[in-house]
């Protein structure tokens, strides 16, 4: 199966919006210690195999966490990832992505480092 985090990580990266404010600190699972911010992490939930005829398919759920030092950066951040994400599809990028959908998130505050998260939920669905 392709690696989702890789074209996350990819379509964050390049996209303008989003290298703007984060470079390339885009991180799976979890930020490194005193990070500089603002930063995305990305997470997988699930990856459930959908039958669709003779296509092998994975529907993976995806977390993006917009971390900022305030809650307006990090609600620009999040808008900017959507701009990234919502609507790619490229067969020809070696992952077969065919399409992301995104939820409405959520966002709060991390009580013990005092920094904004701006979340949500990407669904990718990749051939096998």
């Amino acid at each position: 199966m392709a690696e989702v985090g890789e074209v996350i990580f990819g379509r964050l990266t390049a996209h303008a919006g989003t290298s703007a404010l984060i470079g390339s600190r885009c991180y799976p699972d979890l930020m490194p210690q005193n990070p500089t911010l603002p930063a995305v992490v990305y997470s997988e939930i699930s990856n459930p195999r959908i039958s669709e005829g003779s296509l092998d398919l994975f529907r993976v759920r995806m977390q993006i966490d917009c971390w900022a030092s305030s809650r307006a950066g990090a609600n620009a951040l999040r808008a900017q990832a959507r701009s990234a994400l919502r609507g790619y599809a490229d067969k020809a990028a070696g992952v077969g992505v065919i399409g992301m959908l995104d939820d409405d998130g959520f966002a709060d505050r991390e009580p013990e480092t005092a920094l904004f998260r701006a979340s949500f939920d990407v669904m990718v669905t990749v051939c096998g």
